[in-house]
């Protein structure tokens, strides 16, 4: 992964959500924390509605429901300080590093997350650094004298919301990688890139028969 130098942020002020853990990095100049590697199991499709389709959200908004498989885990978490590290010609850095993974008897799947927030980051992360709800983030302090004036306020104090809160805490999340164990059915994945790909292939027929009917016409 590469990390720019500097990012889109208007603001150079410190990250306040970072201040918690006592990290100064400016808004400007974000760098990863660690890389979790996501496990989960593929069980099937379950339609919207279903029983398990949809769970109560008990850490987040009253009545308020998520969907999520319930055989995800953190399976691996990378901190960028063990990572291998160089810097490129324009200052960036680039980050590497390896690992390996033994497939099981079911089908599964892998993907990477990302993220600048530290493992247990008051208000942002939990104990095993998954992300909490932003308006968990509201109710960090933004303190620097450079806090912009439109961000809500709470008692006269001004808090990390808008977008502070989105130049604050930055997450990235790659494509899932499947695993399916040989001689195992078909992923609903896999059928759908099939049947895409035919209809892509049915698509460009019917271009280049009209092309070829337009040009004789």
């Amino acid at each position: 992964m590469t990390v720019p130098v500097k990012n889109n942020s208007p603001y150079k002020f410190n990250n306040p959500l970072l201040l918690q853990d006592g990290i100064r990095q400016a808004l400007n100049e974000p760098s990863v924390d660690h890389v979790d590697l996501i496990m989960g199991k593929v069980t099937g499709v379950i339609q919207p509605g279903a029983a398990g389709y949809a769970v109560p959200n008990a850490a987040g908004i009253a009545g308020a429901a998520i969907v999520y498989n319930p055989s995800t885990v953190v399976a691996q978490q990378v901190l960028a300080k063990d990572m291998k590290a160089w810097q490129g010609k324009d200052g960036s850095i680039h980050l590497t590093f390896q690992t390996s993974f033994i497939a099981g008897k079911t089908a599964a799947y892998l993907r990477a997350r990302g993220t600048n927030i530290p493992i247990a980051t008051p208000n942002v992360t939990d104990s095993a650094g998954n992300p909490l709800l932003d308006v968990n983030d509201s109710l960090v302090n933004c303190a620097d004298p450079a806090c912009p004036a439109h961000l809500d306020m709470v008692n006269g104090v001004k808090k990390v919301t808008y977008d502070v809160l989105a130049y604050s805490n930055l997450w990235f999340y790659a494509n899932p990688i499947f695993i399916r164990p040989e001689g195992s059915p078909k992923l609903l994945v896999e059928k759908n890139a099939e049947l895409a790909a035919r209809l892509d292939g049915d698509h460009d027929h019917d271009h280049d028969h009209d092309g070829y009917f337009g040009w004789n016409r």
